[in-house]
């Protein structure tokens, strides 16, 4: 699941983070959750710019542990070949 697009930035990261979900054949749902349902899930990541796709391992007193998920790893993966096909196609020629 992600924000609905009307409540975050609708950046370049996000776009690519999701293109990276679908790649790996997992379908991207734009819903709002409730704490209690993010609570209650296998993984959860949180992305930006830096730190690109970083697994989330705690939320208060929740160990959530979506660092050895393997959708998160698969998401991960995926992202860091976007990005690696991206500055490839864009680096100049010498």
């Amino acid at each position: 699941y992600t924000a609905p697009s009307d409540k975050v930035l609708k950046g370049i990261t996000r776009q690519m983070v999701i293109t990276a979900c679908q790649n790996q054949g997992y379908q991207v749902v734009e819903k709002e959750i409730s704490l209690e349902e993010m609570f209650n899930m296998d993984a959860v990541f949180i992305s930006s710019t830096s730190p690109k796709v970083l697994p989330v391992k705690q939320v208060d007193d929740t160990i959530i542990n979506s660092g050895k998920n393997k959708v998160i790893q698969d998401i991960m993966v995926g992202y860091d070949a976007i990005i690696d096909e991206y500055i490839k196609s864009h680096k100049p020629e010498r």
